[in-house]
């Protein structure tokens, strides 16, 4: 019950010092731990303290459930996609032009993809969502159901993060593959995006310590660890059981 005894602590301090950073790096820590042990070994009651706290600290409202979120973001992708396409094989427009048009839609293309690709990171790895809020006026956040969470493998939780980069390169490479074919101009715009995403998120996993690739290799780094003392645990086994 050490868990829970260090979970109920950050509890008590939240009560008496209120929300800050050094609460958080500490509630984060015991998080990072759970996630090193198997889940057969942690506690459900410990489970549930710390998405408790989890959902105390990440106070804004969902606004969209998973379902009606998953539902209107696959749409919106559809259409996004489709505006994008016509524009660029269908409009006529020409030059400096077709770029000023068409690039807007491509920025709505790679915003619903993510977006999606958040969704199918959810029913692939069997993690669930309690829903979408609005991280900041233009940016939907996704709120983690926390003990489906952590009662996932490592391997499910590094999925999560993985899911939405590919896919969202996936959507890209597609949009080049179909504009190559059809020889248009605006081939640039999706692989400019192609070319700029991953260095651009690997900035900010360096400078901000935030978004999805940083949280994939967060995730990824504890399954490699995991893996290394399991790797550690079957040769002392075999030395000691030749």
């Amino acid at each position: 019950m050490e868990l829970l005894t260090e979970l109920e602590e950050i509890e008590k301090r939240l009560r008496n010092e209120g929300d800050n950073p050094q609460v958080r790096r500490d509630f984060w820590k015991i998080v990072g731990k759970i996630k090193r042990m198997p889940s057969s070994e942690v506690d459900e009651l410990v489970l549930h303290k710390v998405a408790e706290i989890r959902k105390n600290l990440l106070k804004k409202k969902i606004i969209l459930s998973h379902k009606t979120g998953a539902i209107l973001f696959s749409l919106d992708l559809i259409l996004a996609y489709s505006l994008f396409l016509w524009i660029s094989l269908y409009s006529n427009l020409e030059g400096v032009l077709l770029y000023i048009v068409a690039f807007p839609s491509e920025a709505l293309v790679l915003y619903f993809s993510f977006l999606t690709g958040r969704c199918l990171s959810s029913l692939l790895s069997g993690i669930k969502f309690e829903g979408f809020y609005m991280y900041d006026p233009l940016e939907f956040g996704v709120r983690i159901e926390y003990v489906s969470y952590l009662k996932a493998t490592q391997g499910k939780r590094t999925l999560l993060f993985g899911i939405p980069i590919l896919w969202e390169h996936i959507i890209m490479i597609s949009q080049v593959i179909i504009l190559w074919h059809y020889k248009s101009p605006a081939i640039w715009i999706p692989l400019a995006f192609l070319i700029i995403m991953l260095p651009f998120m690997l900035v900010i996993h360096k400078k901000a310590k935030t978004g999805e690739l940083h949280r994939f290799l967060r995730e990824l780094k504890i399954l490699r660890e995991i893996k290394r003392k399991s790797k550690r645990v079957e040769n002392l086994y075999k030395k000691q059981n030749p």
